[in-house]
């Protein structure tokens, strides 16, 4: 994780929408939260790996478009998991039948701003793993085993990230109503 946050000048090569030909530097950044992580964490064990992390870097934002809102990870600040399981539950209203019984007790605690993408952090028989919840699919699945396998997955950007950020996050030159989809990292 750290390794993508000290990364100076961070960038897409993007490729616009518009006319799926004109290439463009996008600048972007990344945004860490320092305060603490309050009461929310405390249904974690003390040795949990969500817990020790948030302690450290209490929320987080990855990818963040310099000229507009859109980013493509956030790991929400405990303070927000109540507010992320409600807008969970709304995309999944009426699909509850479908989901595993463990839902009720696993822990919104990221998403893809915007898209109706939400991650899971189990707290049950999987305990750790993380699970992604696709509004537009209604699906629910394992991306990873582990709190430290799925940082390191959302932290690397490889040609699988960017083709998952290309799924629901676009960014903005600022001047028009183009919107530029990802195509490579870039880093001094």
């Amino acid at each position: 994780m750290t390794n993508t946050l000290e990364h100076r000048n961070p960038r897409f090569l993007c490729i616009s929408l518009s006319d799926g030909s004109t290439l463009r530097e996008m600048p972007l950044h990344h945004e860490v939260g320092g305060e603490p992580p309050g009461a929310g964490v405390e249904i974690l064990e003390a040795d949990d790996p969500l817990r020790l992390m948030l302690e450290q870097v209490s929320s987080l934002r990855l990818y963040c478009d310099n000229l507009s809102d859109a980013s493509a990870f956030y790991i929400a600040h405990p303070d927000e998991w109540e507010e992320l399981r409600t807008e969970f539950e709304a995309w999944s209203f009426g699909r509850e039948h479908a989901l595993p019984e463990w839902v009720s007790d696993a822990i919104v605690f990221a998403e893809v701003p915007n898209s109706g993408v939400y991650y899971l952090y189990s707290t049950g028989n999987d305990k750790g793993c993380i699970f992604e919840y696709s509004g537009d699919g209604d699906e629910l699945i394992k991306v990873s085993g582990s709190l430290d396998e799925f940082l390191t997955y959302i932290c690397t950007p490889c040609d699988d990230l960017i083709a998952d950020i290309q799924t629901y996050t676009r960014f903005s030159d600022g001047s028009s109503d183009t919107q530029w989809l990802p195509q490579k990292y870039l880093h001094d």
